[in-house]
């Protein structure tokens, strides 16, 4: 409103009243809109906008608490589950706190608004007007600035919480930063950061950490150190979370201890089975759902390496401990959804861990590294296993689905594998974690890392080193195979003849019984199924280049397989006819052999003098069982078996002419009509599909 407003109405009134009377015109500006309408105009809109998000939220909360299912107990607790994870995953909760917030804004330019204009009408009668509004505004601040300093403050409020959100962001960004350009950052406090519960954002991988330089770190001397809590207060915390587990069943309270317990060492007064139970209850309700939301994420993540940490630690009991996950009918997908969660969190914490220690020195940083690496290596394999289990070498998966790390993105863990190598206190199991680890590269890693990394593999496969360090050695060559070829292919460089020459003696030290085996299972028996399962595979990519293979048959790898045969066989023979899945040695044995025998006949070829006509054929026999039984052509590695199916093919030819398979041949015709048909249905290769048709075409002939 303007000054002159009521003078315009009573001259409008006085010429309806007297028209004839002769009355001046009165001047007067035209009414303009001012600041502090517009800031009335938008608390109103802001007051329309709350009311109308309070009537939304007054029905969403009554679709989520009715319920139309009427079925079991467990069904209706199924649903309600999935309508709180849906809750989370919407973030249903930050919505319903929006509304209350554009309620303050209104509030807010409304008092600036009438504020401003009682000032303009009356003057000082607006201090009445204008204190009641500014205390308001200190008020809310006040409240604003409490809850930010103090957690157990009540006067929580939605700004409060979104300025702590972003504090905890800065900070985590502020710290990989100075970790990733090598900034000294200043000593940790002891203050323990909770967890980041969303999204695990990559690392920068555009800086590498530090290398090691070989000088000896400082030994640990068993004094605290500064990161190392009180332990008055390690004992108040044990305690309480005794207490939780014995007393709670909510899941959120359970996840949230879960989080602290890796970190704990477990007490000998915990009742390991009720920690047990609690923790593998919440792990397996997470994965109920269709897709995992945030919150399900965070508390699997949470509850699982909480059981890990639980099986992998040696002070307590676990004998009455139960993993019934196994009879879960989604056990699988739920291993390979839990995989791809927890392991490239568990290496990401890993790496931060790792360079925190560079850059501070500090033991406890090591520790963490340490430990993060070694919770990440047993979610190779489904269920919760002990980080020192020969699954994991054997068949652990240490990548992820939609993994894009390049050999670059590893050159921190060449440091770390190269630090525990050289620290005074080496730790070789941690060197075996590191190696398994590296073994998703498929290769020997960058440029700058690779002669590192080759030179800590030849260590580790020496012969006094323990059995899990040698083993995990051969794990990460293996899965270098295809990259060791092409090395080799590229006919120059310094280190390509360090590899044709280092490598071979150290895969045949690694792989040959050196003393007697004391144990029935003995990893270093003389024919040990998993260790040669990957050592065959790996000689029969090896000798597909003319230069491994004879740098092969000169280390004595023609005579290690010679050895092995006796035990495959005899393996192969026990899988026929029984239970238990017929093994692949067979197949990779005999196409190995072949490969590094260039005379393209069994009566000529080198090893004829070390196998019987009947052993070749019992071993042509298995490698066609396995191919057929397991469907190696339809597998995921059926491109490098396939390979040697026509030489095997052919040997097969000439030994169906020989006494040992006259009245044997018939066993094979079922397996060589499988392979022939699954490679027609596969649209393999026209010379492999016609190698099998004159081995098929043989034996029908045969047996006619």
């Amino acid at each position: 409103m303007q000054p002159n407003s009521t003078n315009i109405l009573l001259l409008q009134l006085v010429q309806n009243t007297a028209p004839n009377a002769a009355i001046p015109p009165v001047t007067g500006s035209v009414t303009t809109p001012t600041w502090f309408e517009g800031f009335a105009y938008v608390a109103l809109s802001f007051s329309l906008l709350a009311a109308f998000g309070a009537v939304l939220g007054k029905q969403w909360l009554s679709h989520y608490k009715c319920s139309d299912v009427h079925g079991s107990r467990e069904e209706r607790g199924k649903l309600r589950q999935q309508k709180l994870d849906a809750l989370e995953a919407w973030r249903f909760h930050a919505v319903l706190q929006s509304f209350p917030v554009l309620l303050q804004i209104s509030l807010l330019l409304f008092g600036l608004a009438l504020s401003a204009f009682v000032w303009s009408q009356q003057g000082p009668l607006a201090v009445a007007v204008i204190v009641p509004a500014a205390f308001g505004i200190l008020f809310y601040a006040y409240i604003i600035f409490a809850s930010l300093k103090y957690l157990q403050c009540p006067f929580e409020t939605p700004i409060s919480t979104l300025i702590r959100l972003l504090w905890r962001r800065f900070r985590l960004l502020k710290i990989r930063y100075r970790c990733s350009t090598g900034e000294q950052s200043p000593p940790d406090t002891g203050e323990q950061s909770p967890p980041d519960t969303g999204e695990q954002s990559p690392p920068d991988t555009g800086e590498q950490s530090p290398p090691d330089t070989g000088e000896q770190s400082p030994p640990d001397t068993g004094a605290q150190s500064p990161l190392a809590p009180d332990t008055g207060e390690v004992e108040e915390t044990t305690a309480s979370m005794k207490w939780i587990f014995e007393t709670s069943t909510d899941p959120e309270v359970i996840s949230s201890v879960a989080w602290l317990l890796p970190t704990t060492k477990l007490a000998p007064e915990f009742d390991m089975k009720t920690v047990w139970t609690r923790l593998l209850n919440t792990f397996k309700t997470c994965f109920h759902g269709f897709q995992l939301s945030v919150s399900a994420r965070d508390k699997a993540l949470a509850c699982g390496r909480a059981l890990h940490h639980v099986i992998c630690d040696d002070t307590t009991e676990k004998s009455n401990l139960s993993n019934d996950l196994d009879n879960d009918k989604d056990a699988l997908d739920m291993w390979s959804r839990w995989h791809d969660i927890a392991y490239p969190w568990g290496f990401w914490d890993c790496k931060l861990s790792f360079d925190r220690y560079a850059m501070t020195q500090h033991l406890e940083h090591r520790k963490e590294a340490r430990n993060a690496l070694r919770l990440a290596i047993v979610t190779g394999c489904p269920g919760f296993m002990k980080s020192t289990d020969v699954a994991l070498i054997w068949d652990g998966a240490f990548d992820w689905t939609g993994d894009t790390r390049t050999p670059e993105d590893f050159d921190w863990l060449v440091d770390f594998l190269m630090h525990f190598r050289k620290h005074s206190g080496r730790d070789l199991d941690a060197m075996a974690d590191a190696l398994l680890a590296l073994s998703a590269m498929r290769g020997l890693g960058s440029p700058a890392k690779r002669d590192i990394y080759f030179d800590s593999i030849i260590f580790s496969m020496e012969a006094d080193k323990p059995f899990r360090l040698r083993h995990a050695a051969l794990r990460a060559v293996f899965d270098a195979r295809l990259a060791l070829v092409d090395i080799a292919d590229s006919k120059e460089g310094e280190f390509r003849e360090q590899l044709l020459t280092k490598l071979p003696s150290a895969l045949f030290t690694t792989t040959r019984l050196i003393t007697p085996s004391r144990t029935l299972n003995d990893p270093d028996d003389i024919f040990n199924p998993g260790r040669d399962y990957f050592y065959l595979r790996l000689i029969f990519s090896l000798a597909k280049q003319e230069d491994w293979r004879a740098q092969l048959e000169a280390a004595g790898h023609v005579d290690r397989c010679l050895t092995l045969l006796g035990h495959v066989i005899d393996m192969e023979n026990d899988s026929i006819g029984s239970s238990d899945t017929v093994k692949n040695h067979a197949y990779y044995l005999a196409a190995a052999l072949i490969r590094m025998d260039a005379s393209d006949s069994y009566q000529t070829s080198s090893f004829a003098s070390g196998i019987t006509e009947s052993e070749w054929w019992k071993l042509l026999k298995g490698a066609w069982w396995a191919m057929g039984s397991n469907r190696l052509y339809r597998e995921e590695e059926s491109r490098e078996a396939l390979e040697a199916l026509p030489d095997i093919a052919k040997y097969t030819l000439e030994s169906l002419k020989t006494q040992a398979a006259i009245y044997d041949a018939k066993s094979l015709v079922r397996w060589v009509d499988r392979i022939y048909k699954g490679l027609k249905d596969g649209a393999a290769e026209a010379h492999i599909i016609s190698a099998v048709e004159s081995v098929k075409d043989a034996l029908d002939s045969s047996i006619s």
